[in-house]
C-alpha cells in the first residue's frame, strides 16, 4: 500500500479549524496509509525535505506561506484551508490543488430563514472580523433579507479586539436598533460580544433582540448570557473531502512522475477544486428560544426534539430530558401541541432530510449517513411513505 503524508500548518484552533482537523484525522484512521504532521507557523520545510519525505500534500493558509518563493519552489500539493484571496504569484502557482471554502450563501439562506420564523421583522448583520469570509457573508445575509423585502442594518467592525470607545459605539448602535430584531452574528466569537452588549444595555434576548452564531463552538456558545443559538458546519466532512482530494492528486503525481522518467513531459496540470463548507444544523439556544407554549417541559421537550432530530432518537430518549414519567409527559404533549411525541419526532427528522435535499447537493446516500438510517433505502421508504415523493422527485420539485 502506498504511504502519504499531509503537512498541515496552522495557527488557529478554534471550533471550525478543530471540525477540519477532525476529518483529516478520521480520513487517516480510516485508510491507515497516511501520516499527519500538524505543525505550527515556526518551523517551515524547505523544499529539500518535502522532497525527502516523499508523496506528501499541504494543507494551510495561504496568509502562513513565509513568502511565495518558498511555494514555487516546493513540488507538492497544496489545499488551502481558507477562501482567501491570492496575490498573483500564488494563483500563478501550478502547486495549489484546490481550497477548503464555507458557502456563504447556504449558511445565511439558512439563517435568514430561521429568524423569520422567530417572527422578526427587521434584520442585522453583526461581525468582528474583516476576514474575506465576513464581508462575503455580509453581502449574501444582505440579498436574501432583500430578496424577501425586509428591512436590514450592518455593523461590520474589521478589529476581532475592539477598543472601549467601538464598543460604546457599537452600544449605542445597538440600542437604537429596531425593534424586535434577528441578527445574525458573523461568528459565536461575534454572537458572544452581541449578547454581553445586550445584557449590559438591558436589551432583553430574545423577546427584543434573537441571536443566531455560526460554528457551534460549544464553550463559547454555553458561556453566552443566554447561551447562544448558532449553526453547524460540516466542517468534519471538508476536512476528510480535503484529505480524499489530496490522495488522488498525489495518486496522479506519481503516475506523472513514472511516465516522465520514461519521456520529457511538462509538469501535472491541477484542477483546483473548492472544497465546501456547508450548513447541517443549527443547535437552539435561549438567545432564540421562545416560549412557544405555556408549559416549561413540553417547551424543553420540543427544543430537544428539533436539536437532535438528526440522530434516531425515541421516545424514551426524549423522556429522558425531563422529571415526567413517560406516560404523563406523552398526555400532557399531546394535550398542548396536538400531535404525539412519536409524531413530532418523525416530523422533524423529515423535516431536516428537506432541508438538506434543498439546501445541498449531498447524495441520498450522504443524507442517509447523517441522518443515522440503516441504509439509503430505508431513509427513500421512510419520506415517500410521508411525502409521496421519492427524495429525487421532491429534489427536482424545489417545492417546500
Amino acid at each position: 500500500m502506498k504511504n502519504f503524508k499531509a503537512y498541515v500548518i496552522t495557527t488557529v484552533m478554534d471550533e471550525y479549524w478543530r471540525g477540519i482537523l477532525r476529518g483529516i484525522a478520521h480520513y487517516a484512521n480510516l485508510h491507515g496509509n497516511w501520516e499527519i504532521i500538524l505543525s505550527p507557523y515556526d518551523f517551515m520545510p524547505t523544499a529539500k525535505q518535502l522532497q525527502e519525505w516523499g508523496s506528501v500534500g499541504i494543507i494551510t493558509h495561504p496568509e502562513l506561506f513565509p513568502d511565495t518563493a518558498w511555494s514555487s519552489q516546493i513540488h507538492a500539493p497544496i489545499i488551502f484551508l481558507d477562501n482567501y484571496p491570492l496575490n498573483r504569484e500564488l494563483r500563478r502557482n501550478p502547486n495549489i490543488a484546490g481550497k477548503i471554502a464555507t458557502n456563504e450563501q447556504a449558511i445565511t439562506t439558512t439563517a435568514f430563514r430561521y429568524l423569520q420564523n422567530q417572527g422578526v421583522n427587521h434584520f442585522a448583520y453583526v461581525s468582528f472580523s474583516g476576514r474575506p469570509w465576513s464581508i462575503k457573508r455580509k453581502k449574501y445575509f444582505a440579498q436574501v433579507v432583500s430578496e424577501a423585502e425586509k428591512n436590514l442594518s450592518l455593523y461590520l467592525c474589521k478589529q476581532e479586539k475592539i477598543s472601549r470607545r467601538r464598543y460604546e459605539q457599537f452600544k449605542h448602535w445597538l440600542i437604537d436598533l429596531p425593534k424586535p430584531a434577528g441578527i445574525l452574528a458573523g461568528n459565536d466569537k461575534s454572537g458572544r460580544i452581541i449578547l454581553a452588549t445586550c445584557y449590559n444595555s438591558h436589551i432583553k434576548v430574545p423577546e427584543e433582540v434573537s441571536v443566531i452564531g455560526v460554528d457551534n463552538d460549544a464553550l463559547v456558545c454555553q458561556m453566552s448570557i443566554p447561551p447562544l443559538t448558532s449553526i453547524i458546519l460540516d466542517t468534519e466532512q471538508a476536512g476528510y473531502d480535503a484529505m480524499q482530494y489530496l490522495e488522488q492528486v498525489l495518486r496522479e503525481d506519481d503516475i506523472h512522475r513514472m511516465s516522465a522518467s520514461e519521456q520529457t513531459l511538462p509538469p501535472v496540470p491541477r484542477t483546483r477544486k473548492i472544497i465546501p463548507v456547508v450548513p447541517v444544523r443549527i443547535i437552539t439556544r435561549e438567545s432564540t428560544r421562545k416560549q412557544t407554549w405555556n408549559d416549561e417541559f413540553v417547551n424543553r421537550v420540543y427544543t430537544y426534539i428539533q436539536n437532535n432530530a438528526h440522530d434516531p432518537i425515541r421516545v424514551d430518549d426524549v423522556v429522558q430530558s425531563v422529571p415526567l414519567s413517560k406516560r404523563l409527559l406523552q398526555k400532557r404533549f399531546r394535550e398542548v401541541t396536538g400531535t404525539s411525541l412519536s409524531e413530532f419526532i418523525q416530523a422533524s427528522r423529515l423535516n431536516n432530510i428537506k432541508i438538506y435535499l434543498q439546501e445541498t447537493d449531498f447524495s441520498v446516500k450522504q443524507i442517509a449517513q447523517k441522518m443515522q438510517f440503516s441504509s439509503p433505502s430505508h431513509l427513500i421508504h421512510f419520506f415517500r411513505q410521508r411525502t409521496g415523493l421519492t427524495p429525487q422527485q421532491y429534489r427536482d420539485r424545489k417545492g417546500p
